[in-house]
């Protein structure tokens, strides 16, 4: 028996774009909807059901990006504001809020937006947990160094979020995002010349 997923993974969801965008160069209009339910069908492992709320959203943000240039990315863009509760338990947080994510635009997130003073409680606490596996792209897996270092990602099985600043959120406030084009637009990346090291937590 054939097994669906209930999202799009961000391979199936770059291919679908990039056909996309050579038919609206094409036609220089949005697909219809029916187009796109037929690139997803074709292209992805979508459950029926998920596969027909996913359409009508990304159809809905072709049509939004379409007749406003300026207030949208040069990618699809999703976006879902939340709140850590518990700045302690940031990670459990964040994965769950990842999950919800997932639940509302059928995709994963890849870029978390916080002000710097929320990302620095997030580093404190990373910090002083000894057990936390953290990853250097040059070194591989490691476990948390007795340096202070900076997250710049978390990772789990089924995604990455890249962390990014934007100072005019309130503490503890952060946005996640889904950006096929990624250039933070709506947030500064963390700049590596002010850190000796920026690592990626490994989700348990």
């Amino acid at each position: 028996m054939l097994e669906f997923n209930t999202f799009i993974t961000s391979e199936e969801m770059n291919l679908i774009l990039l056909v996309l965008e050579m038919i609206m160069e094409d036609d220089e209009e949005v697909p219809s909807l029916n187009k796109i339910r037929e690139l997803l069908e074709e292209h992805s492992n979508m459950h029926p059901e998920s596969l027909e709320k996913f359409a009508n959203l990304l159809h809905e943000t072709l049509n939004f990006n379409r007749a406003n240039p300026e207030l949208s990315s040069s990618g699809i863009l999703f976006a879902k504001t939340f709140q850590f509760k518990t700045i302690q338990n940031w990670a459990d947080e964040l994965y769950d809020s990842a999950m919800k994510f997932k639940e509302e635009y059928r995709i994963f997130p890849n870029i978390l937006i916080a002000n710097p003073h929320t990302l620095n409680k997030i580093d404190i606490i990373t910090h002083h947990q000894k057990d936390a596996v953290l990853m250097n792209s040059e070194t591989g897996l490691e476990k948390t160094p007795d340096e202070f270092v900076h997250l710049g990602a978390f990772c789990a099985s089924q995604f990455e979020i890249e962390f990014t600043i934007r100072s005019s959120l309130s503490d503890l406030e952060f946005i996640l995002v889904y950006d096929s084009d990624p250039d933070f637009d709506g947030g500064e990346p963390i700049p590596e010349e002010k850190h000796e090291r920026i690592l990626q937590l490994i989700a348990a």
